[in-house]
């Protein structure tokens, strides 16, 4: 499957499409495995993408194109985060 972000296009070369988040009927966090179009690297690619209604496509959106090396430290750091937010949430 192949589509670099550009203008909201997706142009990097999907090789694994390891799932989505959804935030509402209209927007979600996205992980994949890509082949970058610019520096030929692979990568995990960790977005959020959005569409204008159900009906429309999915549209990429900002997010970050991570080594393997970063996907484990941005990993862990969230890890290591949601197991505190219980600290700082209130019942």
């Amino acid at each position: 499957m192949s589509s670099a972000q550009h203008c909201g296009k997706f142009r990097d070369t999907i090789l694994s499409d390891l799932g989505d988040v959804p935030i509402s009927a209209t927007q979600k966090y996205r992980v994949l495995i890509i082949r970058d179009s610019v520096t030929g690297e692979v990568v995990t690619s960790a977005q959020r993408w959005w569409r204008e209604s159900r009906e429309h496509e999915w549209v990429v959106g900002k997010g970050f194109k991570l080594d393997k090396q970063q996907s484990r430290e941005l990993a862990f750091l969230l890890l290591e985060a949601s197991s505190k937010l219980d600290n700082y949430t209130q019942n």
